[in-house]
């Protein structure tokens, strides 16, 4: 968190503006660059779409795969190491730990498939529910949810200049 406040203030520092919860609905390159919102327009002489799901729709996106992952959080008081934890399985599993509110939690998630190619939630949720109990003996999760990560091709992130644009960067594909 510190490292990120002193980002944002370097960046506010330097006239850079970062607009928060202001979805996209368009972007053009150009001089200046044009974002159009629900909420008005922004013009730019460079923009940075560091977004979950590029709207570059043409040429980044046949890079990427999309996959939806699965996750469930367990009130825990055993010892878990400060560290994220997987296998090798396939689907894979991974276990981190969460303090909230004074309340130790271990989340347990996986079992992700390709969006669109399985659509049985319950059961990917069942699986993680006999992985947790199996391993730390707990029998009902407090929150669980699930999520759409993207995955680049090649397992490195797009960093840069968007395709055929002059002042319009992405970052985007940083897995999980």
């Amino acid at each position: 968190t510190m490292y990120l406040e002193g980002l944002l203030h370097q960046l506010n520092e330097s006239g850079c503006r970062i607009f928060e919860h202001t979805p996209v609905v368009e972007f053009h390159d150009g001089e200046p660059c044009l974002v159009r919102t629900p909420r008005g327009r922004i013009t730019a002489d460079a923009v940075i779409l560091a977004t979950h799901a590029p709207l570059n729709r043409l040429f980044v996106q046949t890079k990427l795969a999309h996959y939806r992952s699965y996750a469930m959080a367990f009130l825990y008081d055993g010892e878990i190491g400060d560290a994220l934890f997987w296998d090798t399985d396939s689907p894979y599993h991974y276990i981190r730990k969460a303090t909230i509110d004074d309340a130790n939690y271990i989340i347990v998630g996986g079992e992700d498939h390709k969006t669109g190619q399985d659509d049985h939630a319950a059961l990917a949720f069942d699986r993680l529910l006999a992985y947790a109990n199996k391993r730390f003996g707990v029998h009902a999760a407090t929150h669980r949810w699930s999520g759409q990560i993207i995955e680049p091709i090649d397992g490195l992130p797009f960093i840069g200049r968007n395709s055929a644009s002059k002042n319009v960067f992405i970052a985007t594909g940083f897995s999980g």
